[in-house]
């Protein structure tokens, strides 16, 4: 190696090895609130260091470089920066050869350990990163993270039985985070339920939920279709009037349900007064349309026609526009009705295109509503788009 190069790889190192290690300590210290990743980030100066340098002569470095309680967040750094670009075998042989030094041992093990397990996460070794996170339990300062890593790894697995049994016996009750997840687990359990018609399984399994997290607007959800399946209308309204007390944005979700419900109840007028009281919070294209069917079903097909273009004209709204095209279809000329179908065809391709969820934490959208974002993999994220 290079003499020069070797000088000013230590240069730049001392410099990042004080930037970085005064950067671990502050991840290290906000590691509870979830804030920062202990030896996950790194700075942008370590960027800096893989472009000035090729990777024979940083790997000749790590090789010589000392390891020590200081030099040891510049290690974690370099390592983090390898699995990011995706090379994981230098990033495991890192963390490897850290736990094989005593100073490692007595002070940082249990951070090391934890970054050996996202490797084996990252490289799909999920048996080895469960085993290495289990042992992580113990450590009361790295519980909560290695409980996520292992909900992390049944997730990924859709071993929800699983997943809820550890959330539960391993997880604190007051920690929302962990009853957040296990809530979603007995969702996914109450689906399944439901796609095998066990319905009083998904019943309880939905009211588990809801006492682990009463903010969860899906188990509201999937409770009330439990209870339409089973022609209990008013108990299925009854548990939808929680949701825009858990989360409004999944308000629009209910409405399907809603006007079943009223249906079967015979109380349309009813379902027209939920419509109004919701349009008033929330104005959306779902909203709009349901009341201009409604009005069409209780009054006549002119006053749902009347009732759109004058919400159009403040709210304009392209899946609006095409449902009063459809109104206006039967009442119009053999000639105009010819053009205004093909208007409606040209609207149908644009909103086809158009999707109407959408991730509030990585953008993700989609026409499918993911109770876990595909992407990111945040729970409940992915949010009806109120306007198409």
């Amino acid at each position: 190696m290079d003499m020069f190069a070797l000088w000013l790889l230590i240069a730049v190192a001392v410099g990042l090895g004080w930037v970085i290690g005064h950067h671990q300590r502050l991840a290290f210290s906000e590691e509870h609130s979830g804030s920062s990743d202990s030896g996950g980030e790194h700075p942008l100066a370590l960027s800096y260091l893989f472009e000035a340098f090729d990777s024979p002569t940083v790997d000749s470095f790590v090789e010589q470089l000392e390891i020590t309680e200081r030099s040891a967040p510049l290690y974690l750094a370099i390592a983090n920066y390898y699995r990011k670009q995706g090379d994981l075998e230098r990033s495991t042989l890192i963390h490897q050869k850290l736990l094989g030094e005593s100073i490692i041992q007595d002070k940082l093990a249990s951070q090391v350990t934890f970054e050996l397990s996202q490797d084996y996460m990252a490289a799909g070794l999920y048996d080895r990163a469960e085993s290495v996170l289990t042992g992580l339990l113990k450590d009361d300062d790295w519980h909560e993270r290695s409980l996520l890593g292992l909900l992390e790894i049944y997730e990924r697995e859709r071993d929800w039985l699983v997943a809820r049994e550890k959330a539960l016996t391993l997880g604190s009750r007051k920690n929302k985070r962990i009853n957040r997840r296990a809530a979603q687990y007995c969702c996914e359990l109450a689906e399944a339920e439901l796609r095998r018609s066990k319905r009083t399984n998904a019943r309880d399994l939905a009211k588990e939920a809801l006492s682990i997290d009463k903010t969860c607007a899906r188990a509201s959800l999937l409770l009330a279709r439990v209870e339409v399946e089973t022609s209990n209308y008013q108990a299925a309204l009854n548990v939808l009037k929680q949701i825009e007390h858990q989360d409004a944005s999944y308000v629009v979700e209910s409405l399907d349900l809603a006007q079943e419900c009223c249906t079967q109840l015979d109380q349309r007028e009813k379902f027209r007064r939920i419509l109004d009281y919701v349009w008033e919070r929330q104005p959306s294209s779902k909203v709009l349309i349901k009341s201009a069917e409604v009005i069409a079903q209780l009054e006549s097909t002119r006053e749902a026609t009347e009732y759109l273009q004058s919400k159009l004209d403040e709210f304009p709204s392209l899946a609006g526009l095409k449902v009063l095209i459809e109104l206006l279809i039967p009442v119009a000329d053999p000639e105009p009705k010819r053009w205004i179908r093909v208007v409606k065809g040209v609207m149908e391709n644009i909103l086809h295109q158009e999707p109407t969820y959408r991730c509030e934490n990585c953008g993700f959208a989609g026409h499918t509503l993911h109770w876990q974002c595909p992407s990111c993999r945040q729970w409940a994220a992915v949010k009806p788009l109120l306007w198409t």
